[in-house]
């Protein structure tokens, strides 16, 4: 018979997921690197531009840019990853302006060369509140500036999925259902610790980011960023990070996207 103890989403996806899984998987650090350059390079970014990361997490790719000259601004609704992103920039002694704020909060005007959302972040409202976050982006966004943006397709969600991984805590499950109906994705982690415990994450009311992420088309992500204001919209697969871009055949899976504030 196992325990079960429920945790806040700072305790749970941010501290366990974020920072000691993450951290664990083998090569991350070329992976997050081979994503820089490839930013950089669609994005047409050059150290000392101005780079607004929403979503950073725990900051590893902020660091990727930090250490190249880049003045970075990063955002994470979860105090635990800021404050571990904080001492990671302080230990090696990066620039770095980071705070913890809910994403719909940001109030910019002609401010970035650049913004990014990584790591699937987007989606967590509902149409109209994910077309106002692009809106504020455009506005905070210099003239020329370009949005990079990596979504959830419902191109490649069906049914229910479960996946199971080792850590040095125990065994994570993770389990995900997309709702063709509600066009959702509902996620959902789960620790069984060594001792028996099983760990879950507590719902809590109000949370902007409560593990129900919208998910889209390559075609409505290209209407959306065409309603707020996008022009020159290029799509990539979120697998290959080849300089120059390849052409992908017209079936491949595309979730990332990228668009120029004219």
């Amino acid at each position: 018979m196992h325990t079960v103890e429920g945790k806040t989403w700072d305790e749970f996806w941010a501290h366990l997921w974020q920072i000691d899984y993450r951290h664990a998987i083998p090569h991350i650090p070329e992976w997050d690197k081979k994503l820089v350059e490839f930013i950089e390079h669609v994005c047409r970014l050059k150290p000392g531009m101005k780079i607004l990361d929403l979503a950073c997490g725990s900051g590893d790719q902020a660091r990727h840019f930090a250490r190249k000259g880049y003045h970075v601004v990063g955002l994470d609704i979860a105090s635990t990853l800021i404050r571990y992103a904080k001492n990671r920039f302080k230990d090696e002694n990066l620039a770095g302006e980071l705070f913890s704020d809910d994403m719909r909060n940001i109030d910019f005007m002609d401010e970035f060369d650049s913004c990014l959302i990584l790591g699937g972040s987007f989606g967590y409202f509902d149409y109209g509140g994910d077309l106002e976050l692009l809106k504020k982006i455009h506005r905070g966004l210099k003239p020329g500036g370009r949005l990079f943006l990596v979504f959830r397709t419902i191109d490649r969600l069906y049914g229910k999925t479960r996946i199971w991984s080792e850590t040095d805590q125990g065994w994570l499950l993770c389990e995900e259902r997309y709702s063709e109906n509600d066009r959702v994705s509902y996620l959902d982690w789960f620790l069984v610790t060594k001792d028996n415990t099983m760990l879950r994450m507590k719902r809590e009311c109000g949370r902007s980011a409560d593990c129900v992420i919208r998910c889209y088309s390559p075609a409505e992500m290209t209407a959306m960023f065409t309603e707020a204001g996008f022009v020159s919209l290029k799509s990539y697969g979120g697998n290959d990070f080849s300089i120059p871009p390849r052409e992908l055949p017209p079936e491949r899976l595309r979730n990332i996207i990228v668009g120029v504030k004219p």
